[in-house]
């Protein structure tokens, strides 16, 4: 009896061993012919390959800036719009907090999902417009003379939360006009627009402007990395719940993947895409390790 076990704890180091070897020679296999494939790759690119990659890089980089800057204006005049919309029916209309919050549960309510049209941002929509016009008409020249074209293009160049800061934190409708125009020449992060604000930046050298150029922020400047993943704007194009969906059914996918690599089954096929396939002992594996889960439940 005592010898039966003691094969049989031999058999298993030596499956162990095995797997771990096989384990091993894969990711050895791999990594050399990885650095074959590197290295046959490299001494065959034509003269200007690097040029033209680092060209392609930029273009790429800048083309994701305007789309997400594209779709960013967008967002912002319907936010300008809807502001507009609420100030001009309570002056003529005197509606009030209960009609505002009621058009909030209706639009949710037919874009479930959208954090964007919550009471609370709509109200901000409204400070908002008010901010740009009535506030900034007050003024002289910089701003009290200004096309609202030129404000909606300039507004339209930050996300909604830098613009909720501005709203928040300033006051002085010249010196949120310059902190605005400052964030998109230098890509500042909301981060440090706040941090410039309250460190009082505009008194100790901002100069008013009237000056609106058409101005990109940089590709790798972390307002356009901000821009890329503003939650406002996924949630505007309702793509937030597949983008998740698409994480989470990577990361099971990943999951499943070192699992079998493990047990030493190999890796899955046509993971990536759409389908993915198992061979028969894939499939064994997987019953095998259910059955072992789920067999203390069935005793119980």
């Amino acid at each position: 009896m005592g010898s039966c076990r003691d094969w049989g704890m031999r058999s298993d180091k030596g499956r162990k061993k095995t797997g771990r070897g096989r384990k091993a020679g894969t990711k050895r296999a791999a990594k050399v012919a990885k650095g074959r494939e590197s290295r046959i790759s490299t001494s065959r690119l034509p003269t200007g390959y690097a040029a033209l990659l680092s060209s392609l890089k930029e273009r790429i980089r800048a083309a994701q800036v305007k789309a997400a800057l594209s779709v960013n204006r967008e967002l912002i005049r319907l936010y300008w719009d809807i502001g507009k919309s609420i100030v001009e029916r309570q002056k003529r209309k005197g509606w009030g907090k209960s009609v505002v919050e009621r058009l909030a549960r209706d639009i949710q309510a037919e874009f479930p999902g959208i954090s964007g049209f919550s009471p609370q941002n709509i109200w901000y929509m409204r400070s908002f417009y008010i901010a740009w016009t009535e506030e900034a008409a007050i003024l002289q020249q910089p701003v009290g003379e200004l096309d609202p074209g030129d404000l909606q293009q300039l507004v339209g160049g930050l996300p909604w939360g830098h613009n909720i800061q501005l709203l928040a934190k300033v006051k002085d409708p010249a010196q949120r006009l310059w902190y605005a125009r400052q964030s998109v020449e230098n890509g500042w992060s909301r981060a440090v627009l706040v941090h410039q604000i309250e460190s009082g930046l505009f008194e100790r050298q901002g100069k008013a402007t009237t000056n609106f150029p058409a101005t990109l922020p940089p590709p790798q400047s972390d307002l356009a990395v901000e821009m890329l993943k503003d939650p406002y704007n996924f949630d505007f194009l309702t793509l937030n719940a597949e983008a998740r969906e698409r994480e989470l059914e990577k990361g099971l996918l990943d999951h499943l993947q070192r699992f079998l690599l493990e047990l030493g089954m190999g890796p899955i096929g046509g993971v990536g895409g759409s389908h993915i396939s198992f061979s028969s002992k894939h499939q064994a594996a997987i019953q095998v390790r259910t059955s072992l889960l789920t067999w203390p439940l069935r005793i119980l």
